[in-house]
């Protein structure tokens, strides 16, 4: 059972509740800053009131003025507590002390005021009322007038059935208004802040809604602008290894008509040049699209820094020879263990190594020689590469990850690459975790990329790097021998198949072909032989694919020839499961001496297998 599903509801609900967090930390600071404005605000109203009611001589207007300053500093009061960092800091015991403050404050006023009857009592409190409501409303601008008038009506019907409980003493009046008051006014507080703590999370999310919805927009405009950059830039380095080719074609027809043998067979391998930089930039930019859609499937294992270093640097020896190019390695005295997709990795170490070497070399260089450095630094591994070279000037190093660019100015020069191995290797650190890539340079004086790769915890579960098992099976060209071999060719695409066909005819082989396995059998038995391998496309037509073909032809047979399947996807480990273990892939676009010398290798190795069989009947 997957458990994908768990986990993504799980991250969501994190990031609500971190993002609730926030919001509620942003609502203490603002809640705090405005319940100082109303508290300073409150006592302004008190104070102008009470030197009025000072001033003035003790009538009713006076008595109507102080009741409606205590009314108003009331009613702000529990404002504030409703607001401030009383409440948004959930400690009750300052809530209730303020509370008392404020009972004692009341306590100390209302007793000096002259109450009279209850009638006159409701006509002067109705003024203190009204007062406090158009205060909070004026000044506060906070839509609970209504609640805050059937608080303090309340409290007046309160004290107008006082003296029926207390015999109607003056002090129960005012104690019975007071506490009523405040109690009320408490329990409307807790509901406002509630109310307006929501409403506050709601529109923060609102806006962080809309945030996120403007920052993807933006992200969505900057790729489709890249994309445009990337295209533009697509058909103009895929057009001209295409041009280049279709010259080289041209002109090594006319020697061919001219009798120039050797002219021809160099303009052929210039041609054949042209198609591998094509072959090589589809490669790159479908690895590339690959890691940035996230279709690649990363395998984040322990693996041995050292021997993926070994098997890096293995293949750039002769390279770096040729170009007097000295690489020396530095490494820790003990084993280097990382926490990496192994592919990955080799791929971008491949590029910058590779990169390194082609640029330390020049008339003017006096040293020309590239250093691999690892260093382990609190719990990260740092793969660093100095060369030599030219450098780069601080203001292009942001375009050297851009696809397509050559920092030269001698033009496109295509024996130093397309442009696209460290716009590759930037797509594939942003898909790795914890993974960084970083460059300095100085101009004359070389660069320094620097990978940062995290540490394994564990070196007991490292995967050994293994070298490719086959290599040695595999003949070179000058073992390319398919006489006699029987080989069946099954592609849907017409061009393709005759390509195919002639490719192996031209080595001896006797094909058939077919773009259906009904016509490839009819082929087949018209000349019956023993077929040696099949060569078959992975994507057929109607949906076909090639295990389902393979199997329809070797049940057709009634034995089991060895197989080689072309793909354009990327060759994964369910892929391998799909065609099967005794089935050898190859990805498109290809060299020819790699098909070839895999269809060497798998007519030698049926041969092999077949010859007990042959002895037995």
């Amino acid at each position: 059972m997957s458990l994908e599903p768990d986990v993504a509801i799980g991250r969501e609900l994190e990031n609500q509740r971190q993002l609730r967090v926030e919001f509620l930390a942003e609502y203490r600071q603002t809640a705090l800053r405005w319940a100082r404005h109303a508290s300073l605000s409150g006592a302004v109203l008190f104070t102008v009131f009470a030197a009025i009611a000072w001033t003035l001589e003790p009538v009713a207007l006076a008595a109507q003025l102080m009741r409606g300053a205590l009314a108003s500093m009331c009613l702000v009061f529990y404002v504030t507590l409703s607001k401030g960092w009383l409440i948004t800091s959930q400690n009750y015991v300052r809530l209730v002390s303020c509370a008392v403050a404020c009972v004692l404050i009341g306590a100390v006023s209302m007793p000096a005021l002259p109450v009279g009857n209850d009638g006159e009592f409701a006509i002067r409190t109705t003024p203190a009322i009204i007062c406090g409501l158009f205060v909070l409303y004026a000044f506060l601008r906070l839509p609970i007038a209504i609640s805050s008038s059937i608080g303090v009506a309340a409290s007046c019907v309160a004290v107008l059935w006082a003296p029926l409980v207390s015999g109607g003493s003056e002090g129960v009046r005012t104690a019975v208004y007071l506490v009523f008051t405040n109690v009320v006014g408490v329990a409307i507080s807790l509901l406002i802040e509630s109310r307006e703590r929501e409403l506050f999370f709601q529109r923060k999310a609102s806006e962080a809604g809309w945030n996120a919805a403007r920052v993807g927009q933006r992200r969505a405009e900057d790729a489709e602008r890249e994309k445009s950059q990337l295209i533009a830039a697509v058909s103009h380095d895929l057009r001209q290894p295409m041009m280049a080719a279709s010259a080289h074609l041209g002109v090594m027809s006319n020697r061919l008509s001219e009798g120039k043998l050797q002219l021809a067979i160099d303009q052929a391998s210039r041609a054949r040049a042209a198609v591998d930089v094509l072959g090589e930039t589809l490669d790159q930019l479908l690895v590339a699209a690959r890691y940035e859609s996230g279709v690649e499937q990363l395998v984040i294992e322990s693996v041995d820094l050292n021997a993926l270093l070994r098997e890096v640097l293995d293949p750039l020896w002769s390279e770096a020879d040729r170009l007097g190019v000295d690489i020396r390695v530095k490494l820790p005295l003990t084993r280097v263990v990382v926490r990496t997709d192994r592919r990955s990795l080799r791929r971008v170490l491949t590029n910058i190594v590779s990169n390194a070497v082609k640029f330390t070399q020049g008339p003017d260089s006096r040293r020309r020689s590239v250093l691999l450095a690892v260093r382990i630094r609190a719990g990260c591994c740092k793969i660093r590469v100095f060369d030599t070279g030219v450098g780069i000037s601080g203001d292009r190093l942001d375009d050297i990850w851009r696809p397509f660019v050559q920092l030269s100015d001698c033009g496109r020069e295509r024996d130093k690459g397309l442009g696209l191995g460290l716009f590759l290797v930037r797509r594939i650190i942003a898909g790795l975790p914890l993974h960084s890539v970083e460059v300095r340079s100085n101009v004359g004086r070389g660069s320094t990329f620097s990978v940062s790769v995290p540490i394994s915890e564990s070196s007991d579960d490292v995967v050994p790097i293994s070298a490719s098992s086959s290599a040695a099976d595999i003949p070179s060209q000058s073992c390319f021998d398919l006489s006699d071999a029987r080989v069946l060719v099954l592609e849907n695409d017409q061009s393709a198949r005759l390509a195919l066909v002639d490719l192996l005819e031209s080595f001896g082989a006797s094909v058939a072909s077919g773009w259906a396995v009904e016509q490839l059998l009819v082929e087949h038995f018209r000349d019956e032989q023993f077929v040696e391998v099949i060569v078959c496309d992975y994507q057929l037509s109607d949906g076909l694919t090639a295990p389902d073909a393979l199997a329809a032809v070797r049940a057709s047979l009634g034995y089991s020839p060895s197989a080689l399947v072309i793909t354009a996807e990327h060759v994964s480990a369910s892929l391998r499961e799909r065609c099967g273990v005794d089935v050898t892939i190859i990805c498109k676009p290809f060299d020819i001496d790699d098909l070839m010398r895999h269809v060497t290798a798998a007519v030698e190795t049926n041969r092999r297998r077949r010859v007990p069989w042959l002895n037995t009947l």
